[in-house]
């Protein structure tokens, strides 16, 4: 008989190292959780026809807007055995209670040098489920391998303290608009990983549609074969922790990362940012007219 709430033995060790007992006694079940079906995949897994996939998160926080990180153990069904050499992409969708349906840039995931069947994810959420205790939709996280897939629906909540992204918009750089007219195109600057006293990390996607979503970097083309076409030329993303004083470039690390070094911020106190973007010679703003705030503000704590 199949134990309904037997803990993975990877979920067991995560546990073990959160110092959450609660659970590990239900380990003793873990013998014979496939005896009956050895292709069955445990509870807590999702399963396709080739393979049983867990969601494993990055962190003991909920996932929420801005950088999120990841792990999908994959195993074959077959044998248990951890699955290897795949190509795993993310379809994110969120659905919204009014009935829309949007995407949120990602990065798909990265086989692990290190253990077997695992493959690191990146998902940068641009809407958390609920505001303000108001639902604002649910986020489907479909994880596609080869030809099959496997759904996750994880919760996405708002954050607290620090920015963790923040938009810009063009002013000629238009795409195509909800209601039928043209609209700016919407850049999403999101907070890298933790800021140092030195050194603030960004990753920059722009908007093709409401399900597109691609990285901002040099040579990357959106709404490729349209009339909204765009081809970045040429792109510069700059920083100032003096009020606009003095701006700092940052240096392009490829696929949408930047990175701003020397701004001698202050270590344990909320410092404020200016970020600036510009794309093929177009300054991006604020509210996407000529006229408006050409910069965006982070708060940074290193």
């Amino acid at each position: 008989m199949k134990c309904l709430s037997v803990v993975s033995a990877r979920t067991e060790a995560y546990l073990k190292l959160s110092l959450i007992p609660l659970l590990l006694g239900l380990a003793a079940c873990a013998s014979s959780n496939n005896d009956d079906d050895p292709t069955a995949c445990d509870s807590g897994e999702k399963a396709s026809d080739s393979y049983c996939v867990e969601y494993i998160p990055g962190g003991a926080m909920a996932e929420q807007v801005g950088k999120n990180t990841f792990t999908l153990h994959i195993d074959k069904r077959a044998d248990n055995t951890p699955a290897t050499g795949l190509t795993v992409n993310l379809v994110p969708v969120m659905h919204m209670v009014g009935g829309m349906n949007h995407a949120t840039p990602d990065e798909d995931c990265i086989e692990s040098a290190t253990t077997a069947g695992d493959y690191l994810c990146t998902i940068y959420y641009v809407m958390a489920s609920e505001m303000n205790g108001v639902a604002m939709g649910d986020w489907a996280l479909t994880a596609v391998i080869g030809g099959e897939s496997v759904s996750f629906s994880p919760k996405v909540m708002m954050t607290m303290g620090d920015t963790v992204m923040a938009k810009l918009k063009g002013v000629s750089d238009l795409i195509p608009g909800m209601t039928g007219s043209d609209e700016p195109r919407t850049y999403y600057l999101f907070k890298d990983g933790m800021a140092s006293t030195d050194s603030f990390g960004l990753f920059i996607a722009a908007r093709e549609s409401m399900m597109g979503f691609p990285a901002a970097y040099l040579n990357q083309t959106f709404n490729s074969g349209t009339a909204y076409e765009l081809t970045v030329a040429s792109m510069a993303v700059e920083a100032s922790s003096d009020d606009g004083t003095t701006w700092l470039a940052a240096n392009d690390e490829g696929q949408g990362h930047w990175r701003i070094s020397g701004l001698g911020l202050t270590a344990g106190m909320a410092n404020t940012l200016r970020v600036r973007l510009t794309v093929n010679s177009e300054t991006k703003t604020l509210d996407g007219t000529g006229a408006g705030q050409d910069y965006q503000t982070f708060t940074v704590t290193p």
